[in-house]
């Protein structure tokens, strides 16, 4: 049994690529990239969220009051019959049978 173990480990350490350490350079770039991503958003301001807020209710108030107009019917358009590909489909069809 302890050969099936040492076995299973030396074909593990054989698999396993040798790893270089070799310096990595990352730019300056990269790091502004890295933080901005970590950073969370500034939060907005009283007068912003006052400002969102009236927005809602007086959404919310048109919604309630205003009714829609004239609801256009869903349109559904019918697909094209070409007449010049209707003998050949008709053809076609009939052949299938």
């Amino acid at each position: 049994m302890t050969e099936l173990i040492s076995a299973s480990t030396a074909q593990k350490a054989a698999l396993t690529p040798a790893t270089t350490s070799t310096p990595v350079v990352i730019t300056e770039q990269q790091v502004r990239f890295a933080t901005a991503a970590a950073i969370p958003l500034p939060r907005k301001t009283v007068t912003r969220r006052l400002s969102d807020a009236l927005t809602a209710v007086a959404q919310s108030v048109h919604d309630v009051f205003v009714t829609p107009t004239a609801d256009k019917p869903i349109r559904h358009d019918k697909p094209s019959r070409l007449a010049y590909l209707e003998h050949s489909a008709m053809s076609r069809e009939m052949g299938r049978l």
